[in-house]
């Protein structure tokens, strides 16, 4: 039984799908990422590094699609990969939130009474 794919890897997958499309090679794409070769983009491509929000980020500006587009064009699979990504967004959203009010409260303590 085949398992069901990953967040990662469907997002990965239509990411595949436009850049195919669009006729870039993995080369092109390491070229405009800045990376060191062909290599650590068909690696991310493969799953093999973890895709982050911000190298999807410049992915999707290199291939001048939005998230939603892409994610539009998966069909069932790309809703699931949306209602998925709302909910890591959601954590990460959640995340930083408490990391500020950490911040805020460590800043407070370092403050001279006044």
């Amino acid at each position: 039984m085949m398992k069901d794919k990953t967040l990662q890897e469907r997002i990965t997958d239509m990411v595949r799908h436009v850049r195919v499309q669009r006729g870039y090679s993995q080369e092109y794409m390491a070229v405009q990422l800045g990376m060191s070769g062909q290599r650590p983009y068909s690696r991310i491509e493969t799953g093999a590094t973890k895709l982050t929000i911000d190298r999807l980020d410049a992915i999707l500006k290199v291939l001048d699609i939005s998230i939603w587009k892409l994610l539009a064009m998966g069909g069932t699979a790309g809703d699931e990969a949306m209602h998925e990504l709302h909910g890591v967004l959601r954590e990460r959203i959640h995340h930083l939130e408490s990391e500020v009010d950490y911040l805020r409260a460590k800043l407070d303590r370092t403050r001279p009474l006044g």
